[in-house]
């Protein structure tokens, strides 16, 4: 039994496709892709609009999904959520500086939600179900 386990754990580790997050904290493609390794796709963060209006902008992201692009791996691209903030507000900041970088019917977008904001779980996850709707 114990073999049997093993053996279907290797496999399923073999299916898993590695890949990275990125975002200013890396800096430009030429600063992490050789640690990174060999990738097959990576998460770029693009926006995070913050409680207080201040509007964060990846800088490096345009030459992280140009590099992804150019390389033939995957994208993801993210927005950093506050839950403090609206969701419409955060979607349509996402979205603008999205719609200038390109999407591609392969690439995906995702919600990276760390943070509450002094929020109850259930508010929270109410505005991550309305992020996802916008």
């Amino acid at each position: 039994m114990v073999n049997l386990l093993q053996n279907e754990t290797n496999a399923a580790a073999e299916k898993l496709q590695a890949g990275v997050d990125v975002s200013s904290y890396q800096g430009k493609p030429a600063s992490w892709a050789s640690e990174a390794g060999s990738i097959s796709w990576a998460a770029v963060k693009i926006t995070e609009l913050e409680p207080g209006g201040t509007r964060y902008v990846n800088p490096y992201a345009a030459a992280d999904w140009d590099w992804l692009a150019s390389k033939k791996k995957g994208r993801i691209a993210y927005l950093f959520g506050h839950p403090s903030v609206s969701a419409a507000s955060t979607v349509n900041f996402f979205i603008t500086q999205l719609d200038a970088l390109g999407l591609r019917d392969a690439d995906g977008v995702a919600l990276d939600l760390e943070v509450n904001d002094g929020l109850s779980a259930s508010k929270v996850a109410t505005w991550g179900a309305d992020v996802q709707s916008e």
